[in-house]
């Protein structure tokens, strides 16, 4: 099963990273120093280093599935090429769950 993708490539390398690095700072840091400061104290630059090793090394697999691998749907057309839809559905499930989980957290965190 052969789909046809007429995708463009309009966005370069550097138009992506410049996307990836705003939403990173505007969302993270920007919003969230204050909060890691009072819970860490001085911890947060180690903190901040962590998260930034733990991001990368999750995301450049996704990266490189997206060069190899050039389609719509992201992570669940991945998942249901490489072992099942209904693993695939599971997966975006999963993933839905999680960020309705984090903006619930982050709203609360916020209204304490």
């Amino acid at each position: 099963m052969q789909q046809a993708t007429n995708l463009k490539k309009v966005l370069g390398f550097t138009d992506v990273m410049g996307i990836a690095i705003g939403q990173i700072i505007g969302a993270g840091v920007m919003s969230l120093t204050g909060i890691g400061i009072q819970m860490t104290g001085s911890g947060i630059t180690p903190a901040f280093i962590l998260s930034a090793i733990i991001t990368l090394l999750t995301m450049f697999p996704i990266a490189i599935l997206g060069s190899t691998l050039p389609t719509t749907g992201g992570m669940y057309q991945y998942t249901s090429r490489l072992l099942s839809p209904k693993i695939g559905i599971f997966w975006l499930l999963l993933f839905i769950f999680l960020q309705v989980t984090y903006l619930y957290m982050l709203y609360h965190s916020h209204n304490t």
